[in-house]
């Protein structure tokens, strides 16, 4: 007896809710019956929904006698052949890109109607095979979850102090998100670093900070900012008081980052890698005397025994704004102390270097050694790597051998 009934055809999930991008969705397709040797029953799938294409997702499946042909077009098949053929594992996968879409993606997965299944090329199977009236298909919503950027831009970078006594608006701090978000304001940390000393006593001020208490006066000082629903961005001003203080430029280096607690940075916002630290300067313009060092006498006279000294002072022409160290340096001999640092108050008072001849057993002529030096300091009016430059000592090493 010959069967012409039709094999039932069901496409069903236990998959409820969205998935995110990179999620994925499991389903099974399943025959009415188990295949016999020799039969072959080909399954038409119809993969659409609404804001896809086929590059939004891929297929893949799994089970006995199962292939999938077509898995990476819109309308796969689902091929089913031989002894125990029946059931497949189907696994679909949302792909993830970086295109803010606002979860307009979803996925529509079915079985191919009755035409379809006529179209198939079924083997040995009386009556062909059908979709079932019910189960035979689902949809499911896609979350894009890509996030939003906070990064922060200041305009200028640099801003002269003046001396006005007083606070002037010297530049604009923007923090700005990549694009609108709705639903809550975005909060985050700010936390300001730097030489500069800010509050109303000190070299700027950086208004708008709000919510969370300061952690005054040590730096950094932070606080909470905000980006309200529906905005982009929101500014804040350095203001910069004038003094007539000749001093080094001071910095101060704005620094962007995520908020806990009561004020906890919403968990879809992100902070640019590029973007989450500036640095603004300003840029002492009081006239500053020039640096110099004076260096007496510019020779010496050492033995090579190793005891015999010799001496020479050194002393600043002006009034340093940062320690300034300086290290003599030459070959066969040495130095007490091997370096001399000059501050803002001593600066003006001579200090001595010693010079002793390195002791050898060898008998040479007298030669001459030329003793460098190197200065460093924040204040690059007295580095060496700079413009400053310092007078050479020569010193003479006498032999003492036989």
């Amino acid at each position: 007896m010959t069967d012409d009934d039709p094999t039932t055809v069901t496409l069903t999930t236990d998959h409820s809710g969205a998935i995110e991008e990179g999620g994925t969705v499991s389903f099974t397709v399943a025959l009415s019956r188990t295949l016999a040797a020799g039969e072959r029953i080909d399954v038409p799938l119809v993969i659409d929904g609404t804001g896809v294409s086929v590059t939004d997702w891929s297929l893949v499946a799994s089970g006995t006698g199962v292939t999938l042909l077509n898995g990476d077009t819109g309308t796969p098949t689902l091929s089913f052949e031989g002894l125990g053929a029946q059931t497949a594992g189907m696994v679909l996968t949302a792909t993830s890109d970086s295109t803010a879409e606002s979860d307009t993606e979803t996925f529509s997965v079915a079985l191919g109607n009755n035409a379809d299944f006529n179209n198939d090329s079924d083997t040995n199977v009386g009556g062909g095979a059908q979709p079932d009236a019910t189960d035979n298909g689902f949809t499911v919503q896609v979350s894009d979850v890509v996030p939003f950027i906070l990064s922060l831009a200041i305009q200028p970078g640099m801003a002269d102090e003046g001396n006005t006594g007083n606070f002037v608006d010297a530049a604009t701090v923007t923090f700005s998100l990549d694009r609108e978000r709705t639903g809550s304001n975005v909060l985050f940390l700010v936390c300001l670093t730097g030489s500069a000393e800010r509050g109303a006593g000190g070299d700027y001020q950086f208004t708008g900070l709000s919510g969370a208490p300061m952690l005054t006066p040590a730096n950094p000082l932070c606080g909470v900012a905000s980006i309200s629903t529906g905005r982009t961005s929101v500014a804040y001003s350095i203001r910069v008081n004038g003094d007539s203080t000749p001093e080094l430029d001071e910095t101060v280096i704005i620094i962007v980052q995520q908020s806990t607690d009561a004020f906890a940075t919403p968990d879809d916002v992100e902070f640019s890698p590029t973007a989450s630290v500036a640095i603004f300067t300003i840029v002492n313009d009081e006239a500053l005397e020039a640096a110099g060092v004076t260096v007496s006498p510019s020779t010496a006279t050492v033995s090579d025994d190793g005891t015999a000294t010799d001496s020479y002072t050194l002393v600043l022409t002006s009034a340093p704004l940062a320690n300034v160290t300086i290290t003599p340096d030459a070959t066969g001999v040495a130095f007490e102390p091997t370096g001399l640092t000059f501050t803002s108050t001593d600066w003006n008072e001579a200090k001595t270097i010693t010079i002793t001849g390195e002791n050898d057993s060898t008998d040479t002529a007298d030669r001459q050694v030329t003793v460098t030096h190197t200065a460093l300091s924040d204040d690059t009016r007295y580095a060496t790597s700079g413009s400053l430059s310092i007078s050479d000592v020569v010193a003479t090493l006498t032999d003492d051998d036989p």
